[in-house]
């Protein structure tokens, strides 16, 4: 309702129902980085830092944490006149549509517009709904939204796709992947590979390269394993050990201290996850993903990649470690490596402001590209 009439104008209404959901929860930092932004973006920006102040003041005190890089980052903004923020209504997601892929129907949705079309690939689990119903991940997608015309879709198995009995390839994905384009006979387009979406990405710049004019890989890797080849891979031992963690866990918010760290200790965000994991998967589609990753090698790959590559790691990331992206980042031609700084896995957590900065800088040189040819 505060994001409503806040894209309404109608700030007097958008600051008082903030407030409300402020008195619910005292400590929900996302709330006062609304009352900040309304503040400002109403002319009141003495008022914006005081709100500042209330929630640094009340996260010390009750939490002993400070608060988060973006809400630091708006302060900033803010003392340095840099606004109005851009304040994004919380829009309604589009409909889902699905198409048949090998006999499986594969759920996806489009939104957005501009120049090129960008395709989320999603990592371990997804699903399509819960994009838009955490206000961090819905402003992101519509961040990625305002950069071109997005396609998110859920791999076969999980989400909103048909449950399969076998465990999906990235193969199955660059697969299911073209279906959906030739369905809304998009000929070509760029490609986001998150975390386990990296794989299949790299699969179809690969395979179809008349297709794919760009790639962007986030938090991603080309093997799982350690190998002789690749030290930094995980022991098999290790790595079958966290995916029993993850499996003993699920139902709560499992190894959320290792996918978002900056989250691990708030209970609406907690809640949240575990919500989103139980929607996704059971936990035997997770461990079917997870089994199919650890026999995913697609460095032969790399070297057959001929489109612009942009690939993005946190230098701290705590499910990826960066040594992935940098090996990526060396094993493709003339791919540009960017290291950003934080420990969160998830793209939309933390700073995402440096992540979606080196994003439409990217995006805007192939649209420029593009018109020039």
């Amino acid at each position: 309702m505060a994001h409503a009439a806040a894209a309404a104008d109608d700030y007097e209404a958008a600051i008082a129902q903030a407030n409300r959901r402020l008195s619910l929860d005292s400590l929900h930092e996302p709330t006062y980085q609304l009352l900040m932004r309304l503040h400002a973006e109403s002319g009141q920006p003495a008022a914006a830092l005081r709100r500042y102040e209330e929630c640094r003041e009340i996260l010390m005190r009750e939490l002993g944490v400070r608060p988060q890089a973006s809400t630091e980052n708006i302060r900033q903004a803010i003392a340095h006149g840099d606004f109005p923020l851009a304040i994004v209504p919380m829009s309604a997601p589009t409909p889902v549509r699905y198409v048949v892929s090998d006999g499986v129907h594969v759920a996806y949705r489009l939104h957005g517009a501009g120049p090129l079309t960008l395709v989320a690939l999603p990592g371990f689990v997804s699903h399509l709904d819960f994009y838009w119903d955490q206000p961090e991940l819905a402003s992101f997608m519509q961040a990625l939204g305002r950069m071109a015309r997005v396609v998110c879709f859920d791999k076969r198995g999980v989400g909103l796709s048909d449950r399969v009995d076998y465990a999906a390839t990235p193969q199955h994905t660059a697969v299911d992947l073209l279906t959906i384009l030739d369905a809304e006979s998009i000929e070509e387009a760029v490609l986001l590979g998150v975390s386990e979406g990296g794989p299949a990405a790299l699969a179809l710049a690969a395979s179809s390269p008349a297709r794919v004019t760009g790639l962007v890989l986030y938090g991603t890797l080309a093997r799982a394993l350690r190998a002789d080849d690749y030290p930094w891979g995980y022991p098999q031992e290790s790595y079958d050990a966290h995916v029993d963690a993850l499996i003993d866990d699920w139902g709560g918010p499992a190894c959320i201290e290792r996918f978002a760290p900056g989250w691990a200790h708030d209970v609406e965000r907690r809640a949240w996850w575990a919500r989103a994991l139980r929607l996704a998967a059971s936990p035997a589609t997770v461990r079917q993903v997870f089994e199919a990753l650890k026999t995913i090698d697609v460095r032969p790959l790399l070297v057959e990649i001929d489109c612009p590559t942009l690939v993005l790691h946190r230098r701290d990331d705590k499910a990826v470690p960066v040594e992935h992206g940098r090996f990526l980042a060396s094993a493709i031609p003339n791919a540009q490596w960017v290291e950003l700084p934080g420990d969160d896995h998830w793209w939309w957590v933390g700073d995402t402001s440096a992540l979606l900065h080196h994003l439409d800088v990217f995006l805007g040189t192939l649209a420029g590209t593009r018109r020039n040819t």
